[in-house]
């Protein structure tokens, strides 16, 4: 796919249980592709699949729309409806996916107690803090019932205390989850506390690829980091 001057070419599967880091410097077309990934952005060659549903293919003329697709997309600016209530923020995202205006009040209470959201449930989303937002903005992906999940630097807005809280969330939440997770992230430890596998992108190709664990090594042995988790020069 093109993005200005950046052509991004990969080819990569990502194992349901087996989660994938995706690491590079800016401008490497790390946003890029989770939002090929999730619709909002189509591909002009190759092929992206759900399981054995295909998602995007130019030359079998299939695009999925990103609301038709099983996916959820956890964004690093959390992308609330402000206006609304932390509870209409789930409702919400349940009336969007499954077409109907019937939603389970339980599974709406088991996630606002799952993410410590429910003694705020009648607050506004716009009066949160940063950690209880990005709490939100997991937690109502997780109400659309995705079948991919997909993370876009979940913790780069948030101080050290409320990154501490919502990265003990997002680790129970990958840990359960059943279908693929792709995590963005500048930090190689996030990418090894909650991914098996990853990729280095630079310039939209992918340089290294494997076990979480051995691409971190070989990014640390290239010598001294960015911040962005990428050798420096």
């Amino acid at each position: 796919m093109q993005r200005g001057s950046l052509f991004l070419g990969v080819n990569f599967t990502v194992a349901p249980g087996k989660p994938l880091a995706v690491l590079g410097p800016n401008g490497s077309g790390k946003s890029s592709l989770l939002h090929a990934l999730s619709g909002l952005v189509a591909i002009r060659a190759g092929r992206i699949a759900l399981a054995s549903t295909t998602l995007d293919a130019p030359s079998e003329r299939c695009f999925v729309p990103p609301a038709q697709r099983r996916t959820s997309m956890v964004f690093q600016d959390y992308r609330l409806f402000g206006w609304l209530t932390v509870r209409a923020n789930l409702e919400f995202a349940v009336r969007t996916q499954t077409r109907t205006t019937t939603v389970d009040a339980t599974d709406i209470a088991e996630l606002l107690t799952r993410f410590e959201l429910d003694q705020i449930a009648e607050q506004r989303a716009s009066v949160l803090s940063g950690g209880q937002s990005q709490r939100l903005a997991i937690a109502r992906a997780l109400a659309a019932r995705p079948e991919m999940l997909l993370l876009d630097e979940p913790f780069s807005a948030l101080d050290r205390v409320a990154g501490s809280s919502v990265r003990a969330a997002l680790g129970e939440t990958i840990s359960d989850f059943q279908g693929p997770v792709v995590l963005v992230t500048h930090d190689l430890a996030d990418a090894q506390r909650f991914c098996d596998q990853a990729i280095l992108l630079d310039r939209g190709r992918i340089q290294m690829a494997g076990p979480v664990d051995e691409v971190v090594k070989g990014i640390e042995s290239a010598g001294p980091l960015e911040r962005d988790g990428t050798p420096a020069g």
